[in-house]
């Protein structure tokens, strides 16, 4: 009789463990996959571009903006805060870098059917004003 009844406990607590680690598993994250990193014609354009560059750049991929620039000093905390949200959600489609420090040589944003848009339009005007200051 106590063997059925151990049994029978083992069973249930068995079964409990499984069912949290079920649950846990089916836990949902608000984030999913996105897929590719480039589009199509950025896919096609990173080849031509690693092969043009060989050894001597390194060629990175969707790199934040505001890795790379960020707002001159001496702006007030309201100025340097308005300044940094331009860039902050932003990215280059490609990063050239020095091989030997990975130090910033230039830049490329493909300028696909995307940027037919004027709002992409104004912001790929204002930070080609920028970059051509600073890189």
């Amino acid at each position: 009789m106590e063997f059925i009844v151990l049994f029978i406990i083992v069973i249930i607590l068995l079964f409990i463990f499984l069912s949290k680690n079920k649950s846990s598993k089916k836990m949902v994250t608000p984030y999913e996959l996105c897929g590719s990193l480039f589009t199509l014609a950025e896919r096609y354009f990173y080849g031509v571009l690693k092969l043009a560059c060989e050894d001597k750049v390194v060629v990175v991929g969707k790199v934040r903006i505001a890795d790379i620039l960020k707002p001159r000093k001496g702006l007030n905390r309201s100025q340097w805060q308005i300044t940094f949200n331009k860039i902050s959600a932003k990215h280059f489609d490609f990063v050239l870098c020095n091989p030997k420090d990975l130090s910033v040589i230039g830049v490329i944003e493909l300028d696909d059917k995307s940027h037919t848009q004027q709002k992409q339009i104004k912001h790929d005007n204002s930070l080609n004003r920028h970059v051509k200051l600073h890189v």
